[in-house]
């Protein structure tokens, strides 16, 4: 027997949102640190450009969000 999920519609919010940023910038310090602990130098400093990306992201959807 398979069971299939039905997507749920209109339920992402402004905490949703947030959540799953913080979830990234998570796993992007993760990586960062890895990659730094193993010294792929070329991949530390990619994960911290998209590190500080994600932060301007988020910092401009707070400021447009008030």
């Amino acid at each position: 027997m398979s069971t299939t999920k039905t997507p749920r519609v209109g339920t992402s919010s402004p905490t949703a949102t947030s959540n799953k940023s913080a979830a990234a910038g998570c796993g992007l310090l993760a990586a960062e640190s890895r990659a730094g602990q193993r010294k792929y130098y070329d991949i530390e400093l990619a994960v911290a450009h998209l590190h500080g990306m994600l932060e301007a992201l988020s910092k401009q959807r707070e400021s447009t969000s008030k």
